[in-house]
């Protein structure tokens, strides 16, 4: 053990031995628990800033306090007292065994998407021929049993059960290769033991509710009820009122409400009791949890809710009573909802392109009330100036949209929302449209339309092109337009490929996607280009925008050079859907990060046809841009079966990803031979569609991350996941693609065995570039052929000089691009020769 830490374990040991002669429930006066809060300091950082380390010692310490002053335990140990205490798993276990105490409880909590949260409990066990064992001395499984339930109950969360934990990590087999517990709490401890997960602080509802103090009482009260029963001890009555209190008109959850019973109160919290430590805006985080105590069990009370903003409410209530029941069945839940008593306002006004330049037709308004409102008075209310026709949709019983098929296209209107007409539906109060505070005062909003569309899709960027070459062998080709094409033209034969030397084409699939409003069109080859050759694009004319406007015939070249690929492995082809891949939430290093639109998980609707893909990773990402360090860690652990798949030094990491032109960036993680944490260049989004992003990991840079030292030692690497992060300016959310995570081995290009690629610029000389009337070719070996082809894939022109120098007269060829291929005795060249006249 270290000796740092001597100090802290002979004080923990002191300072938590309790002897309480005035318990209210006898029959631990010999029994010792060593309750440890999962982690330290800060640790598994979750929404909002607030750490699962830091709200389960406060769980802990409430359980303590519950186990000293109402039972007459011998003692009750803490593995950390503080948030600045870093004890280690050993330190921990050994500190526990070195007590010689009775029962070791684990407490955490979970992570992983926005919407999951449950309960789950593990005790030390596995699978041993066809029966699950528990780890002896036994008793985590009974106490595990008891508390999954009424943890998850009194949570009024759902639970997912409670397991021996080699089998929830490694699954129901028959039998399993390691016999003996699989985490460490249960392992190496030498008492009864169990784990617990008391929901997920990655869900924003729980997040909210695990910051206020009385939650983390009810969370220790139900262990304690559990334990106790447990030890087959009946727990003593409580009389507790508790609940959560939401608003009528939006079922969102109210800060700051008096709960009064008698003499008893309590409030829920607000931006100033709490919420301030964890956001920079007021009305961002609620939780509406009240909690009120030491009450009579069975009596009758009345509790009354009151609020500024709120109409006062009291209800009658009896309270539960049933101490031999679950922690659930003796907590009388009160949820309310109130009635504002405020006027409603208008939260905000919106249309897809902005105000100032709406689409007429395709872009509806859309108004949004703070409050349920009245739609027919709302409807009654708006009116628009110039005056034209108008009619409505509701999205909600809040928002209202207005539609703009009436309005002209390079115009401007005001919109009013007249006084004393649109109100309330609930109260019936009138709209606070110059927002006082008191009903009244019209609202106004101002548009401005864009001009009519009467132009063509533009295409704006395609690759690969004539200045850069394929890499690959079986490119994706991809076309970005700078507007969103009807998908009804976009034809199956829009775009062919073809090479250039004998006018083959090149078999492909065509796709389309729309990505933040542009569209890309794919063509993926489904079949091997020759390599060193070059071929023509064609689109035909015919693509159209929304409106109809028709694209003409477009072409371009590009020649592939790619290296000779020696071997390909996949790591993750994504068809099988996502597996072994957490949430980014689940992920400590994860932050900054609107939780609520960021997930991942599996897509097969945009895939990599070119490599037969039926299944992608699709990502979501919001970045909360008021926040610091926005950063996600999209995590694949080290026992995923993806990683059996073990790549070194001289391979070539490679994945498709669909860009999204948002100027975010992403890069690859991994851990080396050394189990060091090294990652790839960053790469940013600048592009759309589909791409073949690729990490050389002998050549390009590597950058250390966590304990990484930036080089690659050792061999076995394996991926550790995909980064993001959000830059300065970028587009704040959006939503990524990845498909075929690989790895290949390259080799330099080899040419065909019965001829020779020739070195260009070394080789071969053909000048004067661009040429009028002649062009003179040079080489060191004979020339057997000279051709050219123009940029449709005819030949034009062919002649067998059999000398090292030739001058070809251009009288015949018309002005324009040519491709012209060299055979020599040592191989083929293509070069381009631009004729003019």
């Amino acid at each position: 053990m270290n000796v740092r830490f001597l100090p802290t374990i002979f004080f923990i040991g002191l300072l938590f031995f309790v002897n309480n002669s005035f318990a209210q429930v006898s029959g631990l006066a010999d029994y010792k628990i060593f309750l440890d809060p999962g982690h330290a300091q800060k640790e598994n950082m979750g929404l909002y800033n607030y750490s699962e380390a830091e709200k389960v010692l406060r769980v802990a310490h409430e359980l303590k306090d519950l186990f000293e002053s109402q039972t007459d335990i011998e003692a009750v140990h803490l593995s950390r007292l503080t948030d600045a205490d870093q004890i280690s798993l050993s330190e921990r276990t050994d500190l526990a065994n070195s007590l010689g105490v009775d029962f070791y409880y684990s407490i955490h909590s979970d992570a992983g998407g926005s919407t999951a949260n449950s309960t789950l409990t593990m005790y030390g066990g596995w699978r041993k021929n066809g029966s699950t064992v528990e780890k002896s001395p036994v008793g985590g499984k009974a106490f595990g049993d008891l508390l999954n339930v009424d943890l998850s109950g009194a949570m009024r969360i759902a639970n997912r059960g409670n397991y021996a934990d080699r089998v929830y990590y490694q699954g129901e087999i028959y039998h399993h290769d390691n016999q003996w517990p699989y985490l460490h709490v249960n392992r190496t401890t030498n008492m009864a033991s169990l784990l617990s997960e008391g929901g997920f602080h990655t869900n924003p509802t729980q997040q909210q509710r695990n910051m206020n103090a009385k939650w983390k009482k009810l969370e220790a009260m139900s262990a304690f009820r559990s334990f106790l029963k447990y030890k087959g001890i009946e727990p003593p009555a409580i009389g507790v009122v508790t609940g959560i209190i939401t608003d009528e008109d939006n079922g969102l959850p109210v800060n700051g409400v008096v709960v009064t019973i008698g003499e008893k109160h309590d409030t829920t919290d607000t931006y100033q009791s709490l919420f301030k430590n964890y956001s920079t805006k007021d009305g961002q985080l609620r939780n509406g949890f009240y909690w009120i105590d030491n009450l009579t069990p069975g009596a009758e009370v009345e509790v009354i809710f009151s609020s500024e903003d709120y109409l006062p409410k009291t209800v009658s209530l009896t309270l539960a009573t049933d101490s031999a029941g679950w922690t659930k069945d003796n907590l009388s839940f009160l949820d309310v909802s109130l009635t504002s008593n405020k006027p409603p306002l208008v939260e905000s006004v919106t249309a897809e392109n902005g105000l100032g330049r709406v689409i007429p037709g395709m872009d509806p308004i859309s108004i949004t009330f703070n409050r349920t409102m009245n739609k027919e008075s709302v409807e009654q209310a708006i009116s628009v100036s110039p005056e034209v026709p108008i009619s409505f949709n509701w999205k909600d019983d809040a928002t209202i949209m207005i539609n703009t098929d009436s309005l002209a296209f390079n115009a401007n209107y005001t919109f009013t929302i007249a006084d004393s007409t649109a109100k309330n539906d609930v109260t019936g109060q009138f709209l606070d449209g110059d927002n006082d505070g008191v009903e009244g005062g019209a609202y106004q909003f101002d548009i401005t339309t864009s001009t009519e569309d009467i132009t063509a899709p533009q295409l704006l960027t395609y690759w690969p092109n004539d200045t850069t070459a394929s890499a690959e062998i079986r490119p994706v080709i991809r076309m970005v337009y700078d507007e969103e094409i009807a998908d009804e033209s976009v034809a199956s034969n829009i775009v062919s490929v073809q090479r250039i030397s004998d006018g083959r084409y090149a078999y492909g699939k065509v796709g389309h996607v729309v990505v933040n409003g542009q569209s890309v069109l794919h063509f993926f080859t489904t079949q091997d280009l020759v390599n060193r050759e070059t071929y023509r694009v064609s689109i035909k004319a015919g693509l159209k925008d929304v409106n109809g406007n028709a694209t003409e015939a477009f072409s371009f070249t590009f020649t592939v050079k790619e290296e000779e690929i020696t071997a390909k492995t996949i790591i993750d082809d994504f068809n099988a859907g996502v597996t072994g891949w957490w949430q980014p939430q689940a992920s400590g290093s994860t932050s900054g990060i609107i939780t609520e639109v960021t997930s991942s998980g599996a897509d097969t609707e945009e895939t990599v046809l070119s490599v037969g893909s039926t299944g992608s990773m699709k990502l979501n990402y919001g970045w909360d841009v008021e926040a610091s360090g926005q950063y996600i860690r999209e995590y694949l652990p080290s026992t995923a079966d993806q990683n059996n798949n073990r790549f070194g030094i001289d391979d070539v990491l490679q994945m498709f990803v669909m860009g999204d032109g948002s100027g975010n960036q992403f890069r690859f993680m991994i851990k080396d031979g050394d189990s060091k944490y090294e990652a790839s260049q960053w790469y940013t989004l600048d592009w759309k569609g589909w791409k073949l992003v690729s990490w050389n990991l002998s050549d390009d840079p590597v950058y250390a991350w966590v304990n990484g030292d930036g080089v690659l030692n050792g061999d076995n690497f394996l991926v550790d996941g995909i980064h993001l992060r959000y830059a300065d300016g970028a587009v704040a959310q959006g939503t990524l693609w990845f498909d075929d995570l690989r790895f290949v081995t390259r080799s330099a290009y080899t040419p065909p065995t019965d001829v020779e690629l020739v070195a260009d610029d070394e080789m071969i000389s053909m000048f004067p570039n661009p040429a009028r009337s002649k062009v003179r070719i040079e080489t060191k070996e004979n020339i057997r052929s000279v051709s050219f082809y123009n940029l449709s894939g005819q030949l034009t022109k062919q002649l067998q000089p059999d000398s090292r120098e030739v001058e070809i007269k251009l009288n015949e060829i018309e002005p324009g691009l040519y491709l012209v291929k060299i055979e020599t005795t040592k191989g083929i060249s293509t070069k381009k020769l631009n004729v003019v006249k």
